[in-house]
């Protein structure tokens, strides 16, 4: 809330500064009151955008340290190490998403993909093995182009129910959700009581 508090009001400050640059010449008769006035301003234009640069970090960390959490989750190390592991990213294209492929392929990962046709080519740029178009039947039902089953799953988007998950993760399969909704969290518990692998 604080990126978007920061970035909205930065254009209309900008306005108000541009406005002052321009009265600053009409207003002072000699070159020093000019240059005077206008390095004040200059100064203000700096404390606008070193706010605005501190709202944008905000805005970055978020994604970036659930995408964290979530690696760290399910166990993907960021070096080539150990056995392929499949990992499956939905809403690749999303904020969470995108993180997810890009560091996860940094690791000794096979990374399928859901996201829409249009955004299929930035998800690819993004090192992803396999993308699947979530409006077809294979996309909907999560099924790997390659019939491989997922040892771990990042759910970064809702309309997915856990009978889906359970008919494409391996035996020990994860699902981290960051996206939970009351059945989710109750499938959840169900799962923790009965003691699951999956």
């Amino acid at each position: 809330m604080a990126n978007s508090i920061g970035n909205g009001v930065s254009m209309p400050l900008m306005i108000v500064l541009y406005r002052k640059l321009a009265n600053s010449f009409g207003n002072s008769e000699d070159i020093v009151g000019v240059v005077q006035e206008v390095s004040k301003i200059a100064l203000r234009f700096v404390y606008v955008e070193l706010g605005t640069g501190v709202s944008s970090y905000f805005r970055l960390g978020t994604p970036a340290l659930t995408t964290y959490q979530c690696l760290i989750t399910t166990g993907v190390k960021l070096v080539k190490i150990g056995p392929p592991m499949n990992f499956l990213v939905t809403a690749a294209s999303s904020g969470v998403g995108h993180y997810d492929v890009h560091l996860a392929k940094l690791g000794n990962t096979h990374v399928t993909t859901t996201c829409g046709t249009r955004n299929a080519a930035f998800v690819r740029s993004l090192w992803a093995d396999e993308i699947l178009d979530y409006k077809t039947p294979e996309g909907k039902a999560l099924i790997s182009p390659s019939g491989r089953k997922y040892n771990d799953v990042v759910q970064c988007t809702t309309g997915f129910s856990w009978s889906t998950f359970n008919s494409v993760l391996s035996s020990k399969g994860r699902v981290v959700d960051i996206t939970p909704n009351l059945s989710a969290l109750a499938t959840f518990a169900m799962k923790k009581l009965t003691c699951s692998k999956k």
